[in-house]
């Protein structure tokens, strides 16, 4: 094919790789694609992290032209291309030479894939973000699969392997079944109940903090491009010159304590707001100060001009196995102390030991860190941010700027998704934004751009588990000696909580006869870490199934046979202090575990799978079960409600809290409703706000539930007073009339679950059933099928519980598949951008995605019978990796390397996958 063009030079025409090189210098007018002689074929093939919307790692096309043979095709015309492998577009012109004249059988192949590694090698890809030899695996895997496609006579078994299976144009649209039963006792609440603001939240006219205010001056952080040195220079003079910049603030500018939690010292770690010039910088990410102008692109572009030098105090250690090796790995006091649980047991029949690696993950609220500050009559500082703990923030910036809490107002009218992102770190946006405000006396509106934000806030930390693990013959495990260790960036901080959940949550669902945990962090020049949704315990219950598959393989019983086994009964203690059945700390796994093994098919379903892997070769389908015990601790958080009822009949109610997706706002308004006896249509949940709430605990640690009894607490003296005048009149009536008699129509709740005698007030349960197609060569799955069934007791509102598991599902798929966070040795992100970062899409959902809440099981603990729905769903990705390790075994044995045990980390990338099933150029092989 040729390009007609016209460039500098006049009319031209050029071929793809000619115009590839002159993109930039020529304007394309006409393609030119010549008709294929008889008997061609072409094959394009393509990886990338992710089922769609992400640049390919690897992408190849083949084009060839065959003459029949009686037993065989020969090539007269091949020509290969390859991009991804070679820093450049690669014409593989010595390779599609091996194939020309040559039968297209697997001695060809053998000899092509050896010139193509030969021609990659020669101009290899520099890109840090895959390993070279996963590209050119990649590479010889799509000559291997044009060979294949090209074959006079495939046997049917490799048929699978030519399909494109991930891409959009050839998934199937995913659909799914949800079962719930709701109690008509308690309407509105248990009800399938949309969010009432759900339609603005489609068409995009939801007011969102970074909606707030646009006349206002725009703020653009300026942050340290160094790890691990000395500050000894900033020069924002150039910055100062150009169009709109308005001035650039940084620490000499903070009247207060330069610090983001300034509000409590035992969360200070040395963390500055504004690092200054003399300052040791611990990473890149950290703020050196703001710059503000007119508008946002001139901010940031003068933000990008400001000078920065530093000396290098030392190599920066951007991973944790570094930090190990330069030993500063170290014990943690702080939190939950170490657990040791029962009695030293005999050695037993079978001991096994390993270590299982996570890695971390990035941040990605669909709204990223904003805020808007203005100053009022010097007196006064007003904040709309996008806030999980407004309470928090409001008292973090009085600090900073030298005010009393009464003179910071913090205001949240909804946020695009918090997760945890927003609990402890959005006070660095707030904070820097507030010192410029106060420094030039006018509104300053402040948004992250996502690479900042992950750059900023980081997420999820890494975690390694080392554990030893004896089991009897029959896959009875007797005891567990587990070590944590977690690298929380460059401090430690409020990850000392995600350390001590991780640890109190390694037994999941397991009994111990003696069960060891410790936890150690081994810090490093990286961003820091915070709370993630599942903070901690979803990668310690992802590790107890680990460890479960491992007893499985060393004692080769059923993997489902061996979790079912080794599954606490009622009455059982766990190595926390949970007693199953006290205090109606309720446990209904094993019921779980039965009907979802009935309901999903899933003794049927496995048979299938093995005829399916035993009948296709490379193509693997892997099915697995999981389940997950997510305690949930209510006690020491408090939560605050306000119910006021308008002259008109309309109610107004405010809690401390934000509704950052959650659906908590619907949730109250069915519980106002209810107590009230009233429509819920009445009633409207305002923005949250400290003024009106203050005190109030983080969003993220008080499961909306709480919310709702606060609330309730409030509508109950609400109802008290009213009831005199609604014997015998309709509600707005009666309000009128009480109204008119000088009734006090606003009524206050706070709410506050006292402490048990077990450690966590309940647990929410949940199981799963997992299929999955992994095309083992390279590294590519399809999540198949999922069925989840969860013990919500009595839920609160099936809509929104039922979206927040499949949601929070879906969140860990991208933790489990597709989000791998790679720093390079200077301690930068290689891929905090949403081009190279990759959450899941629409296309990575599961193509048959069915959820199911246990019916007749109200919780005795929770409120109304309710548990916490939005972060125990994630937990049960467990299942996904045992059903894509399962995959991986058979394509070990079709790689010649056996059905052993090996271990395999997290996330499971298409590179990682391809990397374990570890196929040699000899197995891959033309029939």
């Amino acid at each position: 094919a040729t390009v007609g063009v016209i460039g500098a030079s006049g009319p031209e025409r050029l071929t793809i790789p000619e115009l590839l090189k002159a993109f930039d210098d020529v304007l394309a007018v006409s393609l030119h694609i010549p008709r294929a002689p008889p008997g061609s074929a072409l094959r394009i093939d393509r990886v990338g992290q992710r089922a769609a919307l992400a640049f390919p790692i690897v992408s190849a096309a083949m084009f060839v032209t065959v003459q029949e043979g009686e037993e065989e095709r020969v090539a007269q015309d091949a020509r290969f291309f390859v991009h991804g492998a070679s820093e450049s577009l690669l014409e593989a012109k010595r390779t599609s030479e091996v194939v020309i004249g040559q039968s297209l059988d697997n001695l060809t192949y053998q000899r092509a894939a050896a010139a193509l590694r030969r021609e990659i090698r020669d101009n290899p890809c520099k890109c840090e973000r895959h390993a070279q030899e996963y590209r050119e695996d990649l590479a010889c895997t799509f000559l291997y699969k044009s060979f294949l496609q090209f074959s006079a006579k495939l046997p049917e078994e490799f048929s699978a392997l030519l399909k494109d299976f991930v891409s959009p144009a050839n998934r199937p649209v995913s659909t799914g079944e949800q079962v719930y039963q709701t109690s008509p006792a308690e309407a509105p609440v248990s009800e399938f109940i949309t969010r009432a603001d759900g339609r603005i939240h489609a068409t995009g006219e939801a007011f969102y903090p970074s909606d707030a205010d646009f006349h206002s001056a725009a703020a653009a952080v300026v942050l340290s491009t160094a790890a691990n040195a000395k500050l000894v220079h900033v020069d924002a003079s150039e910055a100062r010159k150009m169009p709109g910049v308005i001035g650039f603030v940084d620490a000499t500018c903070i009247p207060g304590i330069n610090s983001p939690c300034a509000a409590d010292p035992s969360e200070d770690s040395g963390e500055k707001l504004f690092y200054g010039v003399g300052d040791h910088v611990p990473c890149i990410g950290v703020m050196v100060g703001v710059v503000v102008a007119a508008t946002h692109l001139q901010a940031r572009r003068a933000a990008a001009a400001v000078s920065q030098q530093y000396e290098q105090v030392g190599l920066p250690v951007t991973s944790m196995d570094q930090a190990v090796a330069l030993g500063q790995l170290q014990a943690v006091d702080a939190g939950i102390p170490a657990i040791e649980f029962g009695q030293p047991l005999s050695p037993q029949a079978t001991e096994i030991q390993g270590t299982f690696r996570t890695g971390g993950q990035r941040h990605f609220c669909a709204e990223t860190h904003a805020v808007v500050v203005t100053p009022v009559d010097s007196q006064r500082i007003n904040i709309v941010a996008s806030d999980e703990n407004s309470a928090w923030t409001a008292a973090c910036v009085a600090k900073v700027l030298r005010m009393t809490e009464n003179q910071v107002t913090c205001t949240v009218p909804r946020g695009g998704g918090g997760f945890g992102a927003k609990t402890l770190r959005q006070t660095l946006t707030a904070a820097a934004a507030a010192v410029a405000a106060r420094t030039l006396q006018r509104s300053v509106r402040l948004h992250l751009d996502r690479d900042q934000d992950q750059a900023m806030v980081a997420g999820r930390e890494p975690m390694h588990f080392h554990y030893k693990v004896s089991a009897d013959s029959a896959g009875k495990v007797g005891g567990l000696d587990l070590s944590v260790d977690m690298d929380p960036g460059w401090f430690l901080g409020d990850a000392v909580r995600e350390l001590s959940s991780a640890m109190a949550s390694s037994d999941n669902c397991y009994k111990f006869q003696h069960f060891v945990a410790r936890r150690n962090v081994a810090t490093t020049h990286t961003p820091h870490a915070t709370t993630m949704r599942a903070p901690g315990k979803m990668q310690a219950i992802l590790a107890s199934d680990v460890i479960m598959e491992h007893v499985a393989r060393a004692t080769g019983m059923p993997l489902d046979q061996v979790q079912e086994r080794n599954m606490y009964a009622l009455g059982d203690t766990t190595p926390i202090g949970d007693q199953l059945g006290r205090e109606g700390f309720n446990w209904t796994v094993p019921k779980l575990w039965k009907q979802i093994k009935d309901s999903a098919k899933f003794e049927e379903r496995k048979a299938e799978v093995k005829r399916f892997n035993a009948s296709n070769k490379w193509m693997k389908r892997g099915i697995a079960m999981s389940a997950a015990k997510f305690g949930v601790d209510l006690s020491g958080y408090a939560v605050g409600a306000m119910v006021a009822a308008r002259d008109d009949g309309s109610v107004q109610v405010s809690f401390g809290g934000a509704d950052l997706g959650t659906g908590v706002d619907v949730k109250v308004t069915q519980f106002v409703a209810k107590v009230l006896s009233i429509n819920a249509a009445r009633v409207a949940v305002v923005p949250s706000c400290t003024a009106t709430t203050p005190s109030a605990a983080a969003t993220h640690l008080q499961p909306a539930e709480s919310a709702c009894a606060a609330a309730s607490i409030a509508c109950r003296k609400l109802a008290a007073r009213l009831q005199p005048f609604r014997t015998d009149k309709p509600w707005e009536q009666a309000v009128k009339a009480a109204s008119k008699a000088g009734v006090n129509l606003t009524a206050d709740g706070r709410f506050e679950h006292p402490k048990g005698l077990n450690h966590h007030t309940y647990a929410t349960y949940g199981t799963a059933v997992s299929e999955v197609l992994v095309d083992t060569l390279t590294g590519q799955v399809r999540v198949e099928r999922v069925d989840l069934l969860m013990d919500l007791g009595l839920q609160i509102n099936a809509a929104v519980d039922i979206g927040q598991i499949q949601g929070g599902f879906v969140m860990a798929l991208g933790y489990m598949l597709s989000e791998e966070l790679k720093v390079d040795d200077a301690g930068k992100q290689l891929n905090s951008s949403s081009v190279h970062y990759h959450v899941p899409t629409a296309y990575d959902i599961p193509i048959e995605f069915n959820v199911s809440l246990l019916e007749g099981t109200p919780s005795p603990a929770g409120i109304s019978g309710s548990k916490s729905s939005s972060e125990a769903p994630l937990c049960l990705v467990n299942s996904v990796y045992l059903a894509v390790k399962e995959a991986i075994y058979a394509g070990r044995m079709e790689a010649g390397r056996g059905g052993g045990w090996f271990m395999l980390d997290v996330p499971l990338t298409p590179e990682r996958l391809r990397q374990a099933v570890g196929a040699e150029p000899e197995a891959m092989v033309v029939p």
